[in-house]
């Protein structure tokens, strides 16, 4: 159980970080300093808190907006970058290695490799979106 709270540390800080890259794009057009330490810190507890009392609700819930929220920002508000197709590639990344996750044993069970680790291989992915996005991004005029 203790390698699967880091294995969540880093998933969520990943969660807080593109939430974090996706509120300062669409809706704060400026850099604010305290969305990405709230974020992280609001995902940090819930994993802590699932690690101590094996209650999963909140992690699920805190990892559930930052996908469902970052998709709703990138699908109805106007970018303040160009190449946003680089942000909604990473969130399909990121939701097909999560039914990956979900479907481990049954992926495993088919293809001989468990949906887990190809979960972390299209999360590797996703965060490749994601670099490729900062990366070749410029400012809308």
């Amino acid at each position: 159980r203790f390698t699967l709270l880091w294995d969540r540390l880093q998933m969520t800080a990943t969660f807080a970080g593109l939430l974090a890259l996706v509120l300062r794009d669409r809706v704060f057009h400026r850099p604010n300093r305290f969305a990405l330490p709230l974020l992280a810190l609001t995902g940090i507890a819930t994993t802590l808190y699932w690690y101590w009392s094996w209650d999963l609700y909140p992690y699920a819930f805190f990892q559930l907006y930052a996908a469902v929220g970052t998709l709703l920002m990138i699908t109805v508000l106007r970018p303040s970058y160009t190449e946003a197709g680089y942000v909604a590639a990473g969130v399909f990344l990121f939701g097909i290695s999560k039914v990956f996750e979900d479907l481990d044993h049954a992926i495993h069970s088919k293809w001989g490799v468990g949906g887990h680790p190809l979960k972390h291989v299209l999360g590797a992915l996703a965060a490749v979106m994601i670099l490729l996005w900062l990366q070749k991004r410029r400012a809308r005029a």
